[in-house]
């Protein structure tokens, strides 16, 4: 039955029907042209896509560096922290040893130096007070002054504008006046300087004052 259908149907078009099917067809065509995009010239290099620069080298190399000494600061006040719980502890060795190791781990620190200035004048005073001085003891007492005053040098090295700095290593001279050399001089001009970095001290003053008095030295 379905290929009789099939066979039977008449598949030719009819006259109306053909004339229709031209006008769409000739109405397709022209809206395709007019709708028709123009081609894209390939010959035309692409406008190059700006990318975001990533950090250079040196920034890099900047940041680590920071990053390096920050740490290292930040180490070093661990040891100092260490220094000054012996030193209360009265345990003067370790903190001599702990002292060194946090001024090798960072010079820059004028705390840390006077605070070494001032363990090295510790031990040399506590070996002095033996009753009988071997030249041992007298040639570590030197050695541990020497210490002393260049780690005190040291202190004002690092941070000359401070004035308790400059007293401090006036202090250290007064100390071995008694058997060093124009000590006696360096107190002068160390709490001197101090004195000119804070001229409205009055304790620095009364110092000085009384280091002239201890040296008879009646007119200054």
């Amino acid at each position: 039955m379905l290929t009789q259908l099939i066979t039977a149907r008449d598949y030719s078009y009819p006259p109306n029907t053909t004339i229709a099917f031209c006008l769409c067809y000739n109405c397709d065509k022209e809206n395709n042209v007019e709708t028709e995009q123009p081609t894209q010239d390939v010959s035309q290099p692409k406008p190059k896509q700006k990318t975001k620069k990533q950090p250079g080298l040196p920034v890099l190399l900047i940041i680590l560096a920071v990053g390096y000494f920050f740490g290292r600061a930040f180490y070093a006040e661990t040891i100092f922290s260490k220094v000054i719980k012996q030193v209360n502890g009265g345990e003067g060795i370790k903190a001599y040893e702990l002292s060194n190791k946090a001024i090798q781990t960072n010079y820059y620190s004028d705390r840390y130096h006077l605070l070494s200035s001032g363990i090295n004048l510790a031990f040399a005073e506590n070996i002095a007070k033996k009753e009988k001085l071997e030249d041992s003891d007298k040639e570590t007492i030197s050695k541990l002054i020497q210490q002393s005053i260049a780690e005190g040098k040291a202190t004002v090295s690092v941070n000359p504008t401070k004035s308790s700095n400059w007293d401090a290593l006036s202090s250290i001279y007064q100390t071995i006046i008694a058997f060093a050399k124009g000590s006696d001089q360096f107190a002068i001009q160390s709490l001197s300087q101090a004195i000119s970095l804070e001229p409205t001290n009055p304790l620095l003053r009364v110092k000085l004052g009384g280091l002239y008095y201890s040296l008879k030295d009646y007119d200054s």
